[in-house]
């Protein structure tokens, strides 16, 4: 374990607004990377004491952390490790990630050390894409046909039937190892492509739906789901990165707020199904007929910069905050979301050519 001392207590970008009942608390980050810094800060701002783990000794969050650990993210054992070595030396009082896809490490530290986080049930069905799917299907849910696959011949009767598939390593993290099929395409490559991203080397197929898709992120309180985001997803890449499947950001509000309480109601009903009753939610779902399917669902709040930037630009709340204080175990009461006061945003990456950066203009103009 590797242990770095970055700071005493001082930090520029991190001025004291501390909140009744958790100045002098502390939290424990699981990931320190570009998408985990609003939270570190705010954390900070909050006057938490915040401490932090990544494989990476140079991640970008690691200096805003009072003490960084390098620790890989998924090193389940190692993590834990250091999460009781910290209880015991320094305190810790809650155990928080931000964009990171790694629930069974953070439901190890909270059931190991007490703490609030997911259950490990609920993080092994959000780990794992086909017992998700088996369990969503068994509330009943509207999930599109699925099938665990093991061979090329399972992939060809399915593709037969469904004419297009997308195949997903049941145990990989985000997008790694999606792959779109078609009829005529090659069968072996995209099976191969998608059993070398599970570490179990299990891939499931599913029956693909071209129809326009839908981001959500729920607070769950009590059972009861207040959906925070609700943003078209942009696929304008379809084709560009085939067979490969890559989301270029969204937009928010979605153009389907005619859909948003029917939604709602599947985020309830899928909470059910996961076990969630207090936590965070990230809904992934696609429209059908105009009939919303799911997706998958992840017992975190989401990556991209939608639940630190986006969301908060459009909802007009600090979600950065509502998650770290949810995070610490502290009771939330939350105004009803009201999805026609939601402010328009967008997020767009950049997937230049090959070649040089040499300038970049209207970056003031973008905030005016």
């Amino acid at each position: 374990m590797r242990r770095s001392l970055i700071h005493n207590g001082s930090c520029a970008q991190c001025e004291r607004r501390a909140v009744y009942g958790v100045r002098e608390k502390s939290i424990l980050f699981v990931g320190a990377g570009v998408e985990q810094v609003p939270g570190i800060l705010k954390a900070r701002q909050l006057g938490l004491r915040v401490f932090a783990i990544d494989a990476n000794p140079k991640a970008r969050g690691a200096k805003f952390a009072h003490e960084f650990f390098n620790v890989s993210t998924h090193d389940v054992e190692a993590a834990a490790d250091v999460a009781e070595w910290i209880k015991k030396k320094r305190g810790l009082d809650g155990v928080a990630t931000i964009g990171v896809d790694a629930p069974i490490t953070l439901a190890t530290i909270s059931d190991r050390l007490g703490l609030f986080g997911p259950s490990l049930e609920t993080a092994t069905l959000c780990s794992n894409k086909l017992i998700q799917k088996q369990a969503l299907k068994r509330f009943g849910l509207p999930i599109p046909e699925f099938s665990a696959v093991s061979s090329e011949s399972e992939v060809a009767k399915m593709l037969s039937r469904f004419k297009a598939l997308v195949l997903k390593p049941i145990d990989s993290r985000g997008s790694r190892g999606v792959v779109q099929l078609y009829e005529g395409d090659n069968i072996t490559q995209a099976l191969n492509i998608a059993r070398s991203h599970s570490p179990s080397g299990t891939v499931i197929a599913e029956r693909m739906i071209r129809g326009p898709q839908i981001s959500t992120e729920s607070i769950i309180i009590d059972g009861k789901p207040y959906t925070v985001g609700f943003s078209d997803r942009n696929y304008e890449y379809w084709n560009r990165f085939k067979p490969h499947i890559i989301e270029n950001g969204g937009d928010m509000p979605s153009r389907f707020l005619n859909l948003y309480d029917r939604i709602n109601d599947l985020v309830a009903e899928s909470a059910r199904a996961l076990g969630v009753r207090y936590g965070i939610l990230k809904g992934d779902l696609v429209i059908e007929n105009g009939e919303p399917k799911i997706i998958e669902f992840a017992a975190r709040p989401s990556g991209g910069f939608f639940c630190t930037h986006q969301i908060p630009y459009s909802w007009g709340r600090d979600l950065v905050r509502v998650i770290i204080l949810m995070y610490l175990g502290i009771p939330l009461k939350l105004e009803p979301v009201k999805p026609n006061e939601f402010c328009g945003s967008s997020i767009r990456f950049v997937h230049p050519e090959t070649g040089t950066i040499t300038a970049i203009h209207g970056i003031r103009d973008a905030y005016l």
